[in-house]
């Protein structure tokens, strides 16, 4: 009981600190950065508490008794592995910080799989979350010992869940999640991907004033930008308690989308599986 009591707390800590690094400029650079080292570190750490299911698995994974629905959810967590060490890599060739000498000259690839491997978390944490919704609704009544037999009323369980798919969906039209999530595939239709500067234009005498006002503003954004990423966070007199409040809203905007997959993925399982 007290095993996975720490289990259900230290994911949900993991969790929220992940779910911080989705808007670097909250905190700075600097938070990001080694906040970012401190969440993948606790995410190979869940592995290791959990490496017994993970062994027992690999090992039996083509054995016809495994049941097809825990192969999957072994294959979910391979790819949220996989997905994992892309952010990690592609944050360390970003790194302003920490690993500032492993820079690559280009970054722009780095940038959109960066972006891509983010928004991928979100669907793989979500159906991730939607695999094992029993078992966290267990360690969260355990932890606040409320009785097992008990169970919300369903009028009211329905009217959360479409609160969720609403507010959920509102974020992923609103937010930067599809354009993360096609960002490396972006290139192939001659669109702009994430965080790519354009490439083969020249200043000439014939550019026309609105693209120099465009110039501009666009120098302008990179250099405020720039001044954010060395620290300079939380400017214009923001206070603390500001950035907390932004960093809750962020988390909550993105484990919105990420509640649309863990649903999807609660119900696809109770009706085939």
């Amino acid at each position: 009981m007290k095993k996975s009591i720490f289990k259900g707390i230290f994911d949900l800590f993991m969790a929220i600190l992940l779910f911080l690094m989705f808007d670097k400029m909250v905190f700075g650079i600097k938070f990001h950065e080694i906040g970012g080292l401190v969440a993948i570190s606790l995410f190979f750490l869940h592995i290791l508490i959990n490496r017994k299911w993970v062994v027992s698995i690999t090992k039996n994974l083509f054995n016809k008794q495994i049941p097809i629905k825990v192969k999957i959810n072994y294959f979910i967590n391979f790819m949220l592995l996989l997905d994992v060490m892309l952010m990690l890599i592609t944050g360390i060739f970003m790194s302003k910080i920490v690993f500032r000498s492993f820079n690559l000259p280009d970054m722009a690839m780095s940038k959109q799989l960066h972006f891509f491997s983010a928004s991928a978390f979100i669907i793989l944490l979500g159906v991730h979350i939607g695999f094992h919704w029993k078992w966290i609704v267990s360690v969260f009544k355990k932890i606040f010992k409320i009785p097992m037999e008990y169970k919300l009323n369903k009028v009211i369980c329905y009217i959360m869940i479409l609160l969720l798919i609403c507010v959920g969906g509102y974020n992923i039209t609103s937010s930067n999640f599809t354009r993360w999530i096609k960002s490396p595939f972006m290139q192939l239709n001659g669109e702009r991907a994430v965080g790519e500067k354009p490439m083969g234009e020249k200043p000439t005498a014939e550019r026309s004033k609105g693209e120099k006002q465009i110039t501009n503003e666009n120098n302008l954004k990179e250099n405020s930008q720039s001044k954010q990423e060395k620290g300079e966070h939380l400017e214009n007199n923001e206070s603390i308690s500001t950035g907390i409040f932004k960093a809750i809203l962020i988390g909550l905007k993105f484990m919105s989308i990420m509640s649309i997959f863990a649903i999807i993925t609660y119900y696809f399982e109770k009706f085939f599986y």
